[in-house]
């Protein structure tokens, strides 16, 4: 017999198992990984707006990054890659470093795999892309 007002264990179990797994969840999305993806389609979309938003540059301001995205675009208007992330390895609270895997000119056939890391900061509690440390080999007009 069941008294009025009383939970079910069941129902206990299901909220608390909910909230667990929403906790994940907010914890993985503001983690470096996907803000890795973020940085990387956004350098593919040629995205200013959201390159602005994950880049760190030296000691410069949004808008003076802003600037020199738009300028890094004025050249590299038609330069198209390809890209996996392979791993994230967290190396500090503070630090991250996202591998992948990387085509450049993936419409010709000869394109062979090149591996390359994406170094990124905590700042103010957000990881951002630190591009001052990312190889030019890898998208060679890359702003500094």
């Amino acid at each position: 017999m069941k008294q009025a007002g009383r939970v079910p264990w069941i129902l206990i179990l299901i909220l608390a198992g909910v909230a667990v797994i929403g906790s994940v969840f907010l914890v993985n999305a503001a983690g470096p990984q996907p803000v890795a993806v973020k940085f990387m389609d956004a350098l593919a979309k040629q995205d200013i707006d959201k390159l602005t938003e994950l880049s760190i540059i030296g000691n410069d301001s949004p808008e003076m990054i802003h600037k020199k995205w738009e300028e890094t675009f004025k050249y590299a208007k038609y330069f198209k890659f390809r890209y996996q992330i392979t791993d994230v390895v967290i190396a500090s609270d503070n630090t991250a470093n996202a591998k992948l895997t990387y085509w450049d000119n993936y419409m010709v056939r000869a394109t062979t795999d090149k591996n390359f890391q994406i170094p990124m900061i905590k700042q103010d509690g957000k990881w951002k892309v630190h591009v001052g440390e990312i190889s030019r080999e890898m998208f060679p007009f890359l702003p500094r």
